[in-house]
């Protein structure tokens, strides 16, 4: 496991960082991130703190933030009521009109009738396929069948790839990084990386393309523990990642 640096180097870091950058914005994915987690979407414990810490963080102009995540945006704004920031739902999707091939469903059905604990998320424009509750004796062969599925999967719109303990289907033209950078540009400019200090914080696979858009200039920082990963920075769970934005709302 590469040893990836602690949160008094991120604290650190921000820090130096921070200096004549405006705004400062924080990028936050949502489950496994901000909230841990659960063997269900729903089954997942919000801390009643969470909204009003993200609420003193989000002080536009000179402070924001941002939660994408690959649930719906209206799913979101149901975990955190009265939250003021952005919130940025289905890998930032939403947008694009399109939903997943027909056909992908055939094959995600039959895992799920064959299967038990697997089951689908239709999330409309994106879709996740979860194993969580599978018994650990079933998991092996289910996961090759996953991954034939995935050597197979040829869409010109949609792509296939793994996630958490889940299979991840969504548009070629959105990720949690393209949806980042396309609001950055709209509401800093195409300068942001120079004016703005950005942080993203993030858990699984496809946060990746979060911590793909802040580096060089902003600080990537996985949440947990999982390789490979661009991110410079960790913290070891929810709880860490929650402690280090409540630093940051008493000092700034």
């Amino acid at each position: 496991m590469t040893p990836l640096a602690d949160a008094a180097a991120l604290t650190a870091a921000w820090q130096d960082k921070a200096p004549g950058r405006s705004p400062h914005v924080l990028a936050l994915d949502w489950d496994g991130t901000l909230v841990d987690l659960a063997g269900h979407p729903d089954a997942i414990v919000v801390p009643p703190s969470l909204s009003p810490l993200l609420n003193r963080l989000h002080q536009p102009p000179d402070r924001v933030v941002l939660i994408i995540s690959g649930r719906a945006r209206d799913d979101l704004a149901r975990h955190l009521p009265g939250f003021a920031g952005v919130l940025l739902g289905n890998h930032g999707a939403e947008a694009l009109g399109t939903v997943p091939p027909g056909a992908w469903r055939r094959v995600i059905s039959e895992w799920t009738r064959r299967v038990p604990g697997v089951w689908l998320e239709d999330k409309g424009a994106t879709w996740c396929v979860h194993w969580r509750a599978v018994e650990s004796a079933a998991r092996p062969l289910l996961l090759e069948q996953v991954q034939e599925f995935l050597d197979a999967a040829e869409d010109p719109v949609y792509l296939a790839r793994w996630g958490h303990m889940a299979l991840d289907i969504v548009p070629r033209a959105a990720n949690k990084g393209t949806a980042l950078a396309a609001w950055l540009q709209r509401h800093i400019g195409a300068d942001w990386r120079h004016q703005a200090l950005v942080a993203a914080l993030g858990d699984d696979a496809t946060d990746e393309d979060l911590f793909q858009v802040v580096d060089p200039q902003g600080l990537a920082v996985q949440v947990g523990y999982r390789e490979p990963t661009r991110a410079m920075f960790r913290l070891p769970n929810p709880a860490a990642a929650r402690r280090w934005l409540a630093e940051r709302a008493v000092v700034e």
